[in-house]
């Protein structure tokens, strides 16, 4: 098979469930962003573009994000604004090749699987490396890779309502992704991973409600609800693991970061990025109230 660069986009994606980065003045460089800034110049040199389309939706998210990053001079250090609109304008870039990409199906298909294989890859060898220490949950100790559990299991959920045939087996690879993402106790990831899937499923259902959808949606359900309840029963049942009301706690956490007070303590974050990175973010959503 020819190599292509939907191919190589892919790949590169994959890269940030890696923990392969490099510090330059305070500023993380990862393979990726070494992919998308020769792409650009590329680009520019050979002077093609991609093609956005310009709507409604596309250009109020563009005024939002420059009202995050203007507004933002006021509230945050310099360099945090920088780095944080570097990101932002990077990531904006990535969404419009991957939607280019996207715009074919066969191209979509092939860049969606080495996606899916390379997180899964990922968050089985996290999985691995966890247990082999007696860590069975709870998989921080790798940073990215723990970023992988969510990606995985969505892109296998969307696998199983998409695929014709092995239909048996995208149900079980959706199970051992979503027991992963449970373990792993990343809770933005299950938090995430919630959002995205209730999105996709209203989107596959406004697309066509036909009797296949509901039939692999009810299979789909029953299968989750069963094997979901035993689990959580097995965990509830032993009182000295409190690791469902650790992952339970993520929604006030969420609600917490939006209500509390802007001038809010940067020690209650992770990170002085993630703080700032809130701020940033919490300015914008006060434009809409």
């Amino acid at each position: 098979m020819k190599i292509k660069f939907h191919h190589i986009l892919a790949f590169f994606i994959v890269t940030l469930f890696l923990d392969v980065e490099y510090v330059v003045s305070g500023f993380k460089i990862r393979p990726l962003d070494i992919f998308l800034v020769l792409v650009l110049c590329l680009m520019l040199f050979s002077q093609k573009m991609i093609k956005i389309k310009s709507n409604t939706a596309c250009i109020s998210f563009y005024v939002f994000v420059i009202f995050i990053i203007l507004n933002s001079f006021t509230k945050v250090p310099f360099l945090g604004v920088v780095k944080e609109a570097i990101q932002i304008i990077e990531y904006l870039f990535l969404m419009h090749l991957i939607a280019n990409v996207a715009a074919d199906p066969l191209k979509r298909k092939e860049f969606l699987n080495i996606i899916f294989w390379g997180t899964g890859i990922v968050a089985l060898y996290s999985v691995l490396y966890h247990v082999s220490r007696g860590i069975y949950s709870g998989y921080k100790i790798l940073d990215s890779p723990k970023y992988s559990f969510s990606y995985f299991a969505l892109l296998a959920i969307i696998n199983y309502f998409d695929a014709k045939k092995n239909k048996v087996f995208y149900l079980f690879v959706s199970l051992l992704a979503l027991s992963m993402v449970l373990l792993s106790g990343e809770r933005k990831g299950w938090a995430g991973l919630l959002v995205a899937i209730s999105y996709f499923l209203f989107l596959q259902f406004k697309s066509s409600a036909s009797k296949k959808n509901v039939k692999t949606l009810v299979t789909f359900a029953t299968v989750i609800f069963i094997v979901g309840s035993i689990a959580v029963t097995v965990l509830l049942s032993n009182s000295q693991f409190h690791y469902l009301n650790r992952q339970f706690s993520t929604v006030s956490d969420i609600r917490n970061y939006f209500t509390s007070s802007t001038n809010s303590s940067e020690s209650l974050y992770e990170s002085k990025s993630d703080y700032e990175r809130i701020v940033m973010f919490k300015l914008g959503i006060l434009l809409f109230f």
